[in-house]
């Protein structure tokens, strides 16, 4: 698991906070994985659901024969 530590101010922190008080995402964190998602979808990195399903299987399985 990534963990990491954001810091906003200015516009981004007020459409982070709008995002989560309209209801669009219950937590900051749920909002960050969307736009993260978002990238991904707009770049090309995520081409399908199922590749990532594959992509991640593939990491559970490098780590246990580690």
């Amino acid at each position: 698991m990534l963990e990491t530590v954001v810091r906003l101010n200015g516009v981004a922190e007020l459409v982070l906070e709008r995002l989560v008080s309209r209801g669009y995402f219950q937590t900051r964190t749920e909002a960050f994985r969307a736009g993260v998602m978002g990238l991904g979808k707009e770049y090309g990195v995520v081409t399908s659901g199922q590749d990532m399903e594959d992509s991640l299987l593939a990491r559970k399985m490098e780590k246990i024969s580690a």
